[in-house]
């Protein structure tokens, strides 16, 4: 993955992007995920474009994708229990938890996959949310004209 890409605006870097978008991108030779971890690796890969990822991206990719695979399985056994014990103190798994955070937002900024990065400018997605908003808004409007379409009785 570490050959000089084609601009993104000329014919060539377009056909690698498109080339790009349904491919498979696997974790290095020799790096076994863990259990449960390739979900989280196949959604985070997909956070930007094939040709991009570069070979020491990939293996921090690993490190991101098994943190946040450990963060959900704390997050998920923290549900059952107080987040402060009988003694007073604060539930460790919390702290850990925190940590975990921490670390994946540093490595998703690193590697360029934070919301900024993904989709843009935080002023930017003022238009998207309100298209979204309105999309809703449209949506929820058709349904009072339910009773006009012909159906099965």
């Amino acid at each position: 993955m570490s050959k000089k890409r084609a601009r993104t605006d000329s014919i060539k870097g377009a056909k690698e992007i498109f080339d790009g978008a349904n491919s498979v991108i696997d974790p290095p030779i020799g790096i076994n995920l863990g259990d449960g971890v390739r979900p989280y690796w196949d959604k985070l890969v997909k956070a930007k474009a094939a040709r991009a990822w570069q070979d020491q991206d990939l293996l921090m990719l690993v490190e991101l994708s098994r943190n946040l695979y450990r963060t959900e399985k704390l997050s998920y056994q923290i549900l059952g229990e107080d987040e402060v014990t009988e003694e007073g103190k604060a539930n460790p798994k919390s702290s850990v938890i925190d940590q975990l955070v921490k670390r994946a937002r540093m490595i998703m900024a690193m590697l360029q996959i934070h919301p900024e990065a993904t989709q843009g400018k935080s002023g930017m997605q003022v238009k998207q949310n309100q298209a979204h908003t309105k999309a809703i808004e449209n949506t929820k409007s058709d349904d009072d004209y339910d009773d006009l379409l012909p159906g099965l009785h």
